[in-house]
């Protein structure tokens, strides 16, 4: 009997037993360990910012931490947690002094507490601490270590969805309402829809806060930065009112790779998104030099290298960052040099340069006093748009406003991001 060509045989033999043991032992193992854990566990354990990647090609060979000193100092408990205090006052020292070897990583690790914004997970804080609903066992009961870290962790899925990112931010909310009084140290890294309108209702519950973190929030600008100062002074006790160091970090605006050679490749975009038709520069400096005073009256450290604010000046546009600070500061500086140093740009720091041709006034525009109408300090000239000096001693406009408070206008009212709608969010809320 002749075969049909086209019937299709298939030769391969049966599997044997022991196959198919194999088969159903894999299967059995896909997603083990974490069959049946949460979610928001598997994204710490698995995907954390901070997990070591072991197929990173390093450069340089690896070397161990063989400092027994090291090692034998950081086993005392209480020579940890004095060091990860003063550590911790600004970020930069922390995450420096982490990055230096697994060893100082694994001190920081274990001396600090993580909350994870993405996913909500605050250490079960938000779950009642008395009553019928608090937990009973202690390993679901909230604790709060001495410096708490909160930030979004990175998840294989992407970022959480705005609604997600309400919910965890009311979540942390009620953490900060139940365990108020046990905050020390807390650092805030870019957290969704954070505003200061909701920070001054949380700080002044925190009565025993000593730091203060708050770092890249979208929400939060340079312009928020005399508010901030105001907001941890709040119901503080007598002679304890300067208590919390503020390390702050305002919102700034990653651009594009910076590409040698390519004129539409200009690096950062840094205070603001779009054109505001207005030197930045100047207005920057118009702020800072009232924040700078502010914070320094209240024992604040906004100038020094290793403080995030000074490390968002260095990133910006202003110039001369030390130098035009020392000047503005020092009641022997004169004023006309205090304006060459603000426009370093244009004068590079040389007061002859500060005349224009087009001006009958000389360097008096930059250095004569204004009142402006929105904040009532009385600033220099160098500080204000000319146009708007001549228009309001000309009797054409009725009001005068500082560049300070032209720039704290626009950065409220920025449409990038949906941070209009954000803010409109967050004041219904």
């Amino acid at each position: 009997e002749e075969k049909d060509p086209y019937v299709w045989v298939d030769p391969t033999p049966p599997k044997t037993e022991e196959q198919l043991l194999k088969e159903r032992v894999d299967k059995a193992l896909v997603g083990w360990p974490w069959i049946g854990v949460p979610s928001k566990l598997v994204a710490i354990v698995s995907t954390a910012p901070y997990t070591f990647n072991p197929n990173v090609q390093f450069e340089l060979p690896m070397a161990s931490q063989t400092s027994s000193l090291f090692v034998k100092l950081f086993e005392n408990v209480m020579i940890t947690a004095k060091v990860c205090r003063y550590l911790f006052q600004n970020h930069d020292a922390a995450w420096k002094f982490s990055a230096t070897c697994k060893e100082a990583w694994r001190v920081m690790r274990w001396n600090i507490d993580t909350w994870d914004m993405t996913e909500g997970f605050f250490h079960n804080c938000e779950k009642p601490r008395f009553g019928k609903d608090a937990p009973k066992d202690p390993f679901n009961q909230g604790c709060v270590a001495p410096i708490v870290m909160v930030t979004p962790v990175r998840q294989k899925q992407g970022s959480a969805s705005y609604v997600t990112q309400i919910k965890n931010l009311h979540k942390l909310c009620v953490t900060v309402n139940n365990f108020a009084d046990f905050f020390k140290n807390l650092q805030l890294h870019r957290i969704p829809f954070l505003t200061t309108e909701l920070l001054e209702l949380l700080i002044p519950k925190m009565r025993n806060l000593q730091v203060l973190g708050i770092y890249n929030c979208q929400l939060i600008h340079v312009g928020e930065a005399m508010k901030l100062l105001d907001i941890i002074k709040i119901d503080k006790p007598l002679e304890r009112e300067n208590q919390v160091a503020l390390d702050f970090f305002p919102n700034f605006h990653v651009g594009p790779v910076e590409e040698p050679g390519n004129p539409y490749s200009v690096g950062s975009y840094g205070v603001t998104w779009d054109n505001w038709n207005y030197d930045t520069t100047i207005a920057v400096w118009c702020l800072v030099i009232q924040i700078i005073t502010k914070a320094r009256s209240q024992g604040i450290d906004f100038e020094s290298k290793h403080t995030m604010f000074r490390q968002w000046l260095e990133k910006g546009p202003c110039h001369k960052i030390k130098e035009t600070i020392r000047t503005f500061m020092s009641p022997e500086s004169s004023l006309e040099l205090i304006a060459a140093m603000v426009s370093y740009r244009r004068t590079q720091g040389k007061i002859n340069r500060l005349i224009q041709c087009n001006r009958l006034d000389g360097i008096n525009w930059a250095i004569q006093s204004h009142k402006c109408t929105t904040c009532r300090e009385v600033l220099m000239g160098i500080f204000f748009a000319y146009r708007d000096v001549y228009e309001k001693n000309a009797g054409l406009s009725p009001s005068l406003n500082c560049g300070g408070c032209l720039i704290k206008g626009h950065l409220r009212t920025e449409a990038d991001h949906y941070k209009r709608k954000k803010r409109g969010i967050m004041r219904t809320w």
